[in-house]
């Protein structure tokens, strides 16, 4: 399981998510200090922009991303997309754990000893935690599932049940 509060790697997928979310720099701004961008995903997210500096200042991440060059790949990544074999070979040369969306390339990750979790499943862990309130929860995990559900197809259950969980209990506590 990733830790809170510490430093995270990132692929393209999960950054793409977090733009997609309201506020969703801001959201895992609250569970990590930095994330560690290979400098290659971040020329993948720019390329609608002329600079790198015009994506990190429209998104106002540039304190948030520490964008690090890797020049050696890790072996056996080669059937990846470009911002995974880049992503996977930081997380596992700095020994940090990686947000990453893609299932194949989480579960090569995760072959190769690096820890992975998706956004959705930080929100979740989040919620499940207090970091955030049940209005928050509800509002992420519901963007998630309506702009992006190829990521959250196998959490859309848990994210869906803990949702009418939480309202079951507020209408019983109601009730009494």
């Amino acid at each position: 399981m990733i830790n809170f509060n510490q430093l995270v790697v990132a692929d393209t997928g999960a950054i793409i998510t977090l733009e997609k979310m309201p506020d969703g720099f801001r959201f895992i701004q609250k569970l990590y200090k930095k994330i560690i961008v290979p400098s290659q995903v971040l020329e993948a997210l720019h390329r609608g922009n002329q600079y790198e500096s015009d994506y990190l200042d429209f998104y106002n991440i540039r304190k948030l991303l520490d964008i690090q060059r890797v020049s050696i790949l890790s072996d056996g990544l080669e059937l990846l997309d470009y911002g995974e074999r880049y992503a996977i070979s930081l997380a596992i040369q700095l020994k940090y754990p990686l947000l990453i969306e893609d299932r194949n390339a989480k579960e090569m990750a995760e072959s190769k000893g690096v820890l992975t979790s998706g956004i959705a499943g930080r929100v979740l862990k989040a919620y499940s935690l207090g970091v955030i309130s049940f209005l928050s929860y509800s509002v992420f995990s519901h963007r998630l599932i309506f702009q992006a559900p190829f990521v959250v197809f196998t959490l859309y259950p848990i994210l869906h049940i803990t949702a009418l969980l939480h309202i079951f209990f507020i209408a019983c506590s109601a009730s009494i």
